[in-house]
């Protein structure tokens, strides 16, 4: 799957942020160089991921950066999942679906 493709799946199929993640882990085990970087986006809430970081020289996973619509800004999302992620990093609570 190329970087456009991608995007039309994202668009047409409006998936989860998990779902979105998936792929791009999957993706990551084809070409990770063309998938260093990705954007996701789903029901106001964007984020940017990359596989890696400047202090680390193996594949990581970074969330670069967050975004929150102004109608989810100051409602406890970013809080309530950054403690999930603490309490469970891989993602597989069924508290915060996304």
């Amino acid at each position: 799957m190329k970087p456009g493709e991608f995007k039309m799946w994202q668009l047409l199929e409006k998936p989860t942020i998990k779902e979105q993640f998936k792929r791009w882990l999957k993706l990551q085990e084809q070409e990770s160089f063309i998938w260093k970087d990705c954007d996701f986006e789903s029901k106001g809430i964007q984020l940017l991921f990359r596989n890696y970081t400047n202090d680390i020289t193996e594949p990581c996973m970074t969330i670069a950066s967050i975004y929150l619509s102004e109608y989810l800004q100051n409602q406890g999302y970013l809080s309530h999942y950054l403690t999930i992620c603490q309490r469970n990093p891989l993602g597989t609570s069924s508290h915060l679906k996304m």
